[in-house]
Formats: structure tokens, C-alpha cells, sequence
């Protein structure tokens, strides 16, 4: 093979994998009642009794896409809030977390949810580092990381609203 030739095969290998890493799949193979329970149990494991969800998520609104179903957890007057979004089959498919940015209790409940969720998705402390570092380095967090447990990527994006004040976190997920 030509350089040229090795070059071309490299690149198409390149697209290729780039283009299959971006499908995008669900998140969870729990619906919203086994995520919730899940969650729970997770958070008792790790000793995070301040975190659990005292409600089972409620339906918010529905769209030709997603279910949404919120709940809540933290402390009294600095929570956060949880948005997980259900597919048509009822699986979760995306998790957001809201919380105040001001409200440095918040922003710790913030960062303990994003820790429980992705331990609640399969992600094992090894995978879990380059997410926590992320989120401790500038408490923001723009990371994407194989689960080998979950069998897919698991995507994580901060974005603070500076009109609102709101700091959130997504979770999505890519085969």
C-alpha cells in the first residue's frame, strides 16, 4: 500500500468511528420507577442518606420524543432538580440536574447527584474519575467516557444560564 492509499484507509477508519460513536441511544435500562429506586439504593450504599429522593418522580409533560418526569433531592431550601426524560418504550434516555449557582449548597448537592446518577448508570470508580476530575477541576464538566457495565458512552455536559442563574447537567448516552 501507498502512503497515500494508507492515509485514505486511516482517514475513512477515522469518519467511521467518529460517525458510529455519535449514535445516540438510551442512557438507562431502567424506566423512571427503576431508576428512582435504583438511585436510592445507591445512595444509601454510599452512605448519602441526605440524597435520597424522597418522591417518585412525577409526570411533568409529554412530547412526541419524551416523556419528563422531575423529582428532587438535597437539602431543605438548597436542592436540586431531576429531569429524567423517557423514551416512547420507557426507558430513560436523558437525565438533566438543575441546580442554583449562587447557592454553593446547592452546587454540592449538584455535584453528589452527578456522582449517584452515574453510579445508578453501571459507571465503576476507574471510568468514573475522568467525570468527577472534570466537574472538581473548574466545576464545570464537558466529558464523554465508555461504561463498560452499561455497554455504551456516557456523555456529560455542564452549561451554566447565566440569565437564570442555573447550573445543569446533562447525561446522554452513544453506542
Amino acid at each position: 500500500m501507498t502512503w497515500k492509499t494508507s492515509f485514505i484507509v486511516l482517514t475513512l477508519m477515522l469518519i467511521t468511528n467518529i460517525c458510529s460513536a455519535v449514535v445516540p441511544v438510551r442512557i438507562s435500562d431502567y424506566g423512571c420507577d427503576g431508576f428512582y429506586y435504583r438511585f436510592n439504593e445507591v445512595a444509601q450504599e454510599m452512605k448519602k442518606s441526605n440524597m435520597i429522593i424522597k418522591k417518585m418522580p412525577q409526570k411533568s409533560m409529554s412530547n412526541d420524543n419524551y416523556d419528563t418526569y422531575i423529582c428532587g433531592n438535597g437539602s431543605i431550601g438548597h436542592g436540586t432538580t431531576i429531569s429524567l426524560f423517557a423514551n416512547k418504550e420507557g426507558y430513560v434516555s436523558k437525565i438533566m440536574i438543575v441546580g442554583t449557582a449562587s447557592d454553593s449548597v446547592a452546587m454540592n448537592n449538584l455535584g453528589e447527584n452527578l456522582v449517584l446518577i452515574l453510579a445508578t448508570l453501571g459507571v465503576n470508580k476507574g471510568e468514573m474519575s475522568i467525570f468527577v476530575d472534570s466537574w472538581r477541576s473548574n466545576n464545570n464538566i464537558d466529558a464523554r467516557r465508555w461504561c463498560s457495565a452499561a455497554n455504551r458512552f456516557i456523555i456529560v455536559n455542564g452549561n451554566m444560564d447565566y440569565n437564570y442563574n442555573m447550573f445543569s447537567v446533562t447525561f446522554t448516552a452513544a453506542a
